[in-house]
């Protein structure tokens, strides 16, 4: 603000000095438009425009300001500018001397990532540019290390991209299929493509997640990421582990119980060794399956401990949710259904996924506790809400559409119904996508031993 080079309106740092004053709240007296104006224009007439103009070019500075305070963190940003202005100045040496300073540290740099590949190759060019420009095509070596860099950094990138494709197919309607990456992966498997680590990792998560009913491709996914686990950064290592995590989840979802031990496993793994926490905060998604985990395999002191440690790392636009969730579901499992019901009123529906565990959780409630009308009114409401709501993937409402259809099935048995529990066991152990099927199990089994 006081620095010339960046601010020609002295009024600008009088007008920050000010406003400064009602930070944070920016409420209160001498804070509305014409109080700003009388403040910074006395004696004239109130004109709309005058303000606005003065509020844009602070805007503009305030932009500015956080610019310089990301370029300090933008290394390769920085370099970039500095080698276009040597550039345009004809300073060869300097231009030279600061693209091989940076290529040498990049070589020092302890990970292997996306991101090293991508700054490789963009100095690559830029050597390669000068080259050209001054004729000095006495070797093309350079020319074979772009290359090799720019093969890895849009071939993982590509891979990588479709995994994220594939993963979000399995949540949202998208009729979408990344191009070109048949042909990548026929390339990379007939040879005529060197295989990075990266690549290599790409490549099997997303076999992976295309063929999940085949289990040697997550066999193959750990023992590579064991033997690869010092190329990569802990975003990557991250990233690694949240395809594990979403591989188990389905797993899980389609009836495969043994992963749900897996995936604690892999959670308790991925907190051990601080993987969890990105810039501080845990993902709600996270919070929320480490806390189900533990709370289905009834590590419940493990649970209170996590809930109490993590609550206040969620982000606080997801954190209500996911905090009301997680201790309605403890206190689910500890049988206290009342407080149960009370927790889940204040869950939050503008997250389609947070209606559908809430709704899910309240009618199990509901059946545990015999409360059968307001069982088959939700049961009701929730059926028109999975056959409307266009947003759902077709997994989750077949996989909760399920579970509907069995909860109904086994509260008419409790009514007295005919209804063989020990036909719906057998019939439950065959479907393969099914929320809760777990708790149906036992529930189940309650009916057959009562007869």
């Amino acid at each position: 603000m006081a620095s010339p080079y960046f601010n020609k309106n002295e009024k600008l740092l009088d007008y920050y000095d000010y406003l400064i004053d009602f930070y944070p709240s920016f409420d209160g007296e001498g804070i509305e438009r014409k109080q700003l104006f009388a403040a910074f224009f006395p004696d004239t007439k109130y004109n709309e425009q005058n303000l606005r103009y003065l509020l844009s070019e602070m805007t503009q500075l305030v932009e500015g300001f956080f610019i310089q305070e990301q370029l300090k963190k933008r290394n390769h940003t920085k370099v970039d500018l500095l080698v276009n202005a040597f550039s345009a100045k004809h300073l060869n040496k300097q231009y030279l001397q600061k693209i091989e300073k940076e290529r040498s540290a990049l070589e020092n740099e302890p990970f292997r990532t996306i991101h090293y590949f991508k700054e490789h190759y963009e100095l690559d060019v830029r050597l390669s540019d000068h080259k050209f420009k001054e004729r000095n095509n006495t070797t093309v070596d350079f020319l074979e290390l772009l290359d090799r860099n720019l093969d890895v950094f849009y071939v993982a990138s590509k891979i990588k991209n479709a995994c994220f494709v594939e993963n979000y197919k399995n949540v949202l309607e998208a009729d979408y299929n990344p191009s070109f990456i048949e042909d990548i992966i026929s390339i990379i498997e007939k040879g005529g493509l060197k295989i990075h680590p990266l690549i290599d990792m790409y490549l099997t998560v997303y076999k992976m997640i295309i063929e999940p009913s085949n289990e040697e491709h997550y066999t193959l996914f750990f023992g590579k990421l064991v033997e690869y686990i010092h190329v990569f950064d802990l975003a990557e290592k991250r990233n690694f582990y949240g395809h594990a995590r979403n591989y188990c989840i389905r797993k899980i979802n389609t009836g495969n119980i043994e992963y749900t031990a897996r995936l604690f496993e892999l959670y308790r793994a991925v907190l051990e060794n601080d993987i969890i926490l990105n810039n501080g905060e845990i993902e709600q998604w996270d919070f929320h399956n480490i806390a189900l985990l533990s709370i289905r395999l009834k590590e419940l002191d493990f649970s209170e401990e996590f809930i109490a440690t993590y609550k206040d790392k969620i982000s606080l636009e997801h954190r209500e949710n996911a905090f009301t969730y997680v201790s309605a579901l403890l206190q689910f499992t500890k049988g206290k259904y009342n407080k149960t019901i009370s927790l889940l009123q204040n869950v939050n529906f503008s997250e389609s996924y947070y209606h559908l565990i809430t709704k899910s959780l309240l009618m199990k409630t509901y059946y545990e506790t015999d409360e059968m009308i307001p069982l088959f009114s939700l049961i009701d409401a929730f059926t028109i809400y999975l056959k409307r709501n266009r947003k759902l993937s077709q997994y989750h409402k077949k996989v909760h559409g399920n579970l509907v259809r069995y909860v109904k099935k086994m509260a008419r048995i409790k009514m007295g119904s005919k209804i063989s529990p020990l036909k719906l066991k057998e019939e439950v152990s065959e479907i393969r996508q099914i929320a809760d099927s777990i708790w149906l199990h036992e529930k189940l089994d309650e009916l057959i031993e009562q007869g």
